[in-house]
């Protein structure tokens, strides 16, 4: 095992000019309780089709502490189709939204926390009509995480105490079938010599190559007053394969107890982030990173980094890319200086700490603030082209989106209109704010954030989505001439091996769509999707990955669709 001690040293890397996403549209969900004041965004999952599926927290009738769970549809064009609420009953219920998810038929999946019950989910179908409802035996449990396999199953993890009023909470793994019948509910207790454990936590749920279960979490010891991360691997019965405790001589971590990440990479080697502390200086976390193989369960590296004596860390997420480079995501304090949020990059073969960017949160300072350790408020993610999005509160509190290439050189720095924190006394103690990325090949950000209600309340909040466009394709403008009429032309040659030329015209700026379909009605390429101003387009495609065959491309706007055949002869 390689131990490797860093100081993190925070660069401000310069700026590179690149345009910034095209803003397609925003949308606002407010409640049933229209201009309550409290809504709040959880988390989001688009579907193939560009529907946004959002899960909130939305005010009930009683107090400032009765929320509810809200599932929300939002179209491709951002307008709400539906939403569904769930009540957990109770004047003061405190219902909260945890999860959503797919399954393997594109229904949705709702897991949240029911104040006076366990753990609720509930499977909607396309039309956000309920399928079933399950909810856990145990007002005890709590879920964190969950995660889908192919067949619909769904595995849920967190903590719970196996039998009531007991001192000990042990992790926890809950395996739906796809009817909502319940397969297992099984209990990890986490053992740390001299004692045992107070309580044990998974933090974060995923799949590795081989369809196996990695759980990342912590465990508490000595009644609760130290906390050490582990990672554990199960099959998809809950049968532990091996477990690993990620401790290091006498640091533990005094951090959160949500503080911890887990990812795998293309090779299957695992990677996980956690908060621990260093030396005598029990007061302040300090992150750590470590490489796990994942056929023994033994550490390859372990990298612990602190910011100085006085300096605090709280873990996000981890991830990787497809050049082996591992990033880390979460909010730090260095010492004389305000919060802000965090990406540290490291070598995956080594461990050793790369390079690192410190993005300054003016917001905190503004409101006095000390951000909640358990919601981290960032999201982080990494495109194929291995450039990383992030999400992140700024001045007053303000979201925005940023983009970094491999060497944090800034890319752009966009501001979401609408998202925000909020300020209001009544909502700032969720610290629920969460925020999610999500982008697919075609170049299209979906985000997902709390953000500002339209409603006359004034300092309201609620749930905003917004959909974006990278300029990512190679349509080139040929001209600028006073065009009439929107026109597809016929691609030219036609027939053609393996490139051909699509030029198309349209008289006003618009947002543009040109797809490319097989015979069968899938779609094989988008080549455009993105606002164009007036002019004549032209688009160079090359097949050169497709069959032989018919293919139909498509040119589509808000006010115009039409399309042409074309032939691949090879």
């Amino acid at each position: 095992m390689k131990i490797n001690i860093a100081l993190i040293v925070f660069l401000f890397s310069g700026i590179l000019v690149a345009q910034q996403p095209n803003l397609v549209w925003t949308a606002v969900f407010d409640g049933p309780m229209s201009g309550n004041g409290v809504d709040f965004f959880q988390d989001m999952v688009v579907d193939n089709d560009g529907n946004s599926y959002l899960i909130c927290g939305t005010k009930g009738p009683a107090s400032v502490y009765d929320f509810n769970i809200t599932t929300v549809k939002i179209n491709p064009d951002g307008v709400v189709q539906w939403s569904n609420t769930y009540d957990g009953g109770g004047t003061n219920s405190g219902d909260y939204p945890r999860d959503i998810l797919f399954d393997q038929n594109g229904f949705i999946i709702s897991i949240g926390k029911l104040r006076d019950n366990g753990i609720i989910v509930i499977k909607y179908n396309l039309d956000g009509q309920v399928q079933w409802t399950y909810i856990s035996p145990s007002t005890d449990d709590q879920a964190y995480s969950a995660t889908v396999d192919n067949a619909g199953n769904i595995y849920i993890a967190g903590i719970s105490r196996p039998l009531q009023n007991q001192s000990h909470h042990d992790a926890m793994i809950i395996k739906l079938n796809s009817d909502g019948s319940q397969e297992f509910r099984n209990f990890y207790r986490f053992y740390f010599s001299p004692g045992n454990t107070y309580r044990s936590y998974i933090t974060q749920l995923i799949w590795d190559n081989f369809n196996d279960l990695i759980a990342v979490g912590t465990f508490a010891r000595s009644g609760g007053n130290h906390f050490s991360n582990f990672v554990a691997k199960y099959n998809s019965s809950g049968s532990e394969i091996w477990r690993t405790l990620l401790a290091n001589d006498s640091l533990y971590s005094q951090a959160s107890y949500l503080n911890a990440s887990v990812c795998v990479d293309e090779n299957n080697n695992i990677y996980a982030a956690g908060c621990g502390v260093h030396g005598a200086y029990i007061d302040y976390s300090n992150y750590s990173v470590s490489q796990i193989n994942n056929s023994t369960g033994q550490v390859s590296w372990f990298n612990k980094l602190y910011a100085g004596n006085n300096g605090s860390n709280y873990v996000k997420s981890i991830l990787v890319d497809k050049n082996g480079l591992v990033y880390l995501s979460g909010i730090s304090r260095l010492i004389g200086q305000n919060w802000g949020q965090v990406i540290i990059q490291f070598n995956s073969t080594t461990g050793d700490t790369i390079k690192s960017k410190f993005i300054s949160n003016i917001g905190y300072v503004a409101l006095n603030q000390t951000p909640n350790s358990y919601y981290t408020y960032n999201d982080m993610i990494i495109d194929n082209q291995n450039n990383i999005y992030f999400a992140s509160p700024f001045f007053e509190l303000q979201r925005q989106l940023r983009k970094f290439n491999q060497n944090l050189d800034t890319l752009f720095t966009m501001e979401i209109p609408g998202a925000f924190l909020g300020t209001n006394a009544n909502f700032i103690w969720i610290d629920r704010h969460q925020t999610t990325i999500l982008k697919n090949e075609d170049g299209i950000i979906n985000f997902g954030a709390s953000g500002i209600s339209a409603a006359p309340a004034g300092d309201t909040l609620d749930c905003l989505a917004a959909k974006l466009t990278e300029n990512t394709s190679s349509v080139v403008n040929t001209s600028s001439e006073n065009i009439m009429n929107y026109n597809l032309e016929q691609n030219y040659p036609n027939p053609f091996n393996p490139s051909t030329t699509i030029q198309f015209s349209i008289p006003e700026q618009s947002f543009i769509k040109l797809e490319v379909f097989n015979a069968l009605g899938e779609k094989v390429s988008t080549l455009v999707s993105e606002n164009l101003n007036a002019g004549i387009y032209k688009y160079d495609w090359d097949a050169v990955n497709l069959p032989s065959g018919v293919y139909l491309y498509r040119l589509q706007t808000a006010a115009f669709s039409t399309s042409k055949k074309m032939i691949l002869l090879r």
